[in-house]
């Protein structure tokens, strides 16, 4: 059995697929996002047409290991191999016919620029190419005895081979001529791939990698941080591409190849041959019929950042495939979990309440393929401890309810949209008010009782003056309240208190012996509260014996 295994690249995660061979599978290649074939030892070769769900082998007469696959289009395409071995397609596979490449050298790699012209290459130096789709393989001069692992054209007349010891070399005509360049290294090449006619990159043994942007005038020596033998390269574009290898190594770059970051392939398998469809979704083969496949599944949540125990939805969407089953989970022990199902790749879980900031997990299946996709939701506590006290006043008073609680940097709103800590209500009833931390919130009430009783009225002083008939000397007036007090130098007190109070209350004090300024302080008191209010006289003079 081979086993497939996808990843969403954002989740950087492998999942494990069936493929339907155990025999080696050593390159493959697709025409679209959907279909492709794989091809290996034992003359295996198997077609998928929808993005590697399922696997279909294909018949054709040979047992002899298969090297390279290449097509052109949906249609037509070419594989070949061990003992110089070449096949060809015009149907999708449905048949493959034998063509002669005048060698029994093993053939490592086919190349076509189009229906008509091609290249192949492979053990001791061996060089092919057809003008006639395959009908003819002519015989090109490599210059070398060495086996060459890989060709590439970019156009009709510029090419590159490499292969073992360092060897790369360029044409600029077809074929007929080969210069050599430069790579600065003895170790076997095994991979090449161009961006444009002026960069590329060459993988192979011992971790080496190098990059052109010259059109390999000039090989620049890349820092893969492995030692295991660098097998495939791929790349989607100038800047982000791919690193398949021995071992299970599997390196990604986004800046071109300045770094390159190790990736989960999850096996320890060698890996063979890499391709990426799209920049999402990728596909690399390997020993004993092993193929990963990536994909684009993802997760969203409605929102990224709420409170506690609020509903929240999550979208997955993509993965290649069509999942039948959505299943979200939590890295919370015991949190929130929710199951789907969709016929298509876009499904929407029911709301879930989450406790708190964690990872969710959205798995999705066919019966057959699974892959995963994860988001972080931020989940913001709510407010707790919040409260408004009720208060009980007086009837004349006003009512000041205060909020308390309210975590520090959070934000008290009244009811009536007022912003403060404090809110004054001037009639009975209730008030409420709402605390806001991060968008959380917490609401408490607080009731205003007035009481039967009613708060005093306001004290008032109609007149004051002091007497100035000689010692001792005192003070006399009118005012309102049912206190009065008098206060003044040297720690003088002197008191009148009417128990029923009233206005116009005569007030005085007596033996008064100290010149200065003195105080009368009018109160108004019940079990309410009180008023007061306060007015001073000078007492001139002599201090008296």
């Amino acid at each position: 059995m081979v086993m497939l295994l996808s990843v969403p690249l954002s989740a950087q995660h492998w999942n494990v697929q069936t493929y339907g061979s155990a025999y080696d599978i050593n390159s493959m290649f697709f025409v679209n996002g959907t279909t492709g074939w794989g091809v290996g030892v034992n003359g295996v070769i198997r077609k998928t047409t929808n993005a590697g769900r399922t696997w279909t082998a294909q018949t054709v007469n040979t047992v002899n290991i298969f090297n390279s696959v290449y097509f052109i289009d949906a249609s037509t395409g070419w594989a070949a191999g061990q003992g110089g071995i070449v096949y060809k397609t015009t149907d999708g596979g449905a048949n493959w016919v034998a063509q002669n490449a005048n060698t029994t050298n093993d053939i490592y790699w086919v190349y076509f620029l189009n229906a008509s012209t091609g290249w192949m290459s492979g053990a001791s130096g061996i060089l092919r190419k057809t003008t006639d789709g395959g009908t003819t393989w002519n015989t090109l001069s490599s210059g070398t005895g060495n086996g060459l692992t890989n060709i590439y054209f970019a156009d009709a007349n510029t090419g590159w081979f490499i292969g073992q010891a360092g060897l790369i070399r360029k044409t600029t005509d077809g074929g007929t001529n080969w210069t050599t360049q430069t790579s600065n290294t003895t170790q076997t090449l095994n991979s090449m791939y161009f961006t444009s006619a002026s960069t590329g990159w060459v993988v192979g043994a011992g971790g080496v990698i190098r990059k052109t942007t010259d059109g390999g005038t000039t090989w620049t020596a890349q820092t893969s941080n492995v030692v295991p033998n660098l097998n495939s390269t791929f790349f989607v574009d100038a800047t982000t591409g791919w690193i398949a290898g021995s071992n299970g190594v599997l390196l990604k770059t986004t800046n071109g190849g300045t770094t390159w970051v190790s990736q989960t392939s999850g096996t320890t398998n060698v890996l063979r041959r890499i391709f990426f469809t799209d920049s999402q979704t990728g596909y690399i083969v390997g020993h004993s019929g092993l193929v990963l496949t990536s994909s684009d599944l993802t997760v969203a949540a409605s929102i990224t950042s709420t409170c506690a125990n609020s509903p929240l939805s999550f979208t997955a969407t993509g993965g290649g495939f069509s999942p039948t089953s959505f299943t979200l989970s939590s890295s919370l022990p015991g949190s929130s979990s929710a199951t789907f199902t969709t016929s298509s790749l876009t499904a929407t879980a029911g709301t879930v309440s989450v406790p708190t900031t964690a990872t969710y997990t959205v798995r999705a299946t066919d019966g057959t393929i699974t892959e995963l996709a994860s988001t972080t939701v931020t989940i913001n506590p709510v407010p707790t401890g919040f409260t408004v006290a009720s208060v009980t006043v007086c009837q004349g008073q006003a009512a000041t309810l205060v909020a308390s609680g309210c975590p520090a940097g959070g934000t008290v709103r009244w009811e009536d949209g007022s912003i403060a800590d404090r809110f004054v209500k001037a009639t009975a009833g209730s008030v409420s008010a709402t605390c806001t931390v991060n968008s959380c919130t917490a609401t408490a009430n607080g009731t205003a009782t007035f009481s039967s009783n009613v708060f005093p009225p306001p004290a008032a002083i109609a007149s004051l003056q002091a007497s100035t008939g000689g010692c001792p000397y005192s003070l006399s007036g009118q005012a309102t309240g049912n206190g009065f007090v008098f206060s003044g130098p040297n720690g003088y007190v002197f008191s009148n208190v009417y128990r029923d109070g009233g206005a116009s209350q005569p007030v005085s004090a007596t033996g008064i012996k100290e010149p200065g300024t003195y105080t009368l302080t009018a109160l108004y008191s019940n079990s309410c509260g009180t008023n007061t209010v306060s007015q001073t006289v000078v007492v001139s003079g002599n201090r008296c014996p």
